[in-house]
């Protein structure tokens, strides 16, 4: 993602699973030339679609959130930098570690969303 579309204003390299691979594959590139060029408006309105089967508000927020809370169960190794480097949070914290500090945990983000994908794969298989 890059630092112009991106709230933390840096540029967002994002670990693609397998089966999202395959998905995104199968998508022709939009006239921007992005493969998803995504309407925020048309991603508020599914999220409100999904408001009877989760029994309150649902926001795209929800998914980073659900997302990362899950991960924290699924495995315990993964620390606090890492899932912020997952999902691009910005850094609030000053000091020499941030300032210093610029491994990208690429292996561990890549493992992650495997992980991740692997449960949300396994949830929609027993519904």
């Amino acid at each position: 993602i890059p630092k112009e579309r991106s709230k933390s204003k840096r540029d967002h390299l994002v670990p693609v699973t397998p089966e999202v691979f395959k998905t995104l594959s199968a998508l022709s590139p939009r006239t921007s030339g992005r493969v998803l060029d995504v309407n925020i408006n048309g991603l508020s309105v599914a999220c409100m679609r999904l408001v009877p089967y989760c029994g309150n508000h649902f926001t795209l927020h929800d998914f980073r959130r659900t997302m990362i809370t899950a991960l924290q169960g699924l495995d315990t190794t993964l620390t606090e930098d890492m899932l912020k480097r997952l999902i691009n949070h910005s850094e609030k914290s000053a000091g020499a570690i941030k300032h210093y500090a610029h491994h990208d945990y690429m292996d561990k983000r890549r493992e992650a969303m495997e992980l991740w994908e692997n449960y949300v794969l396994e949830c929609s298989a027993a519904n």
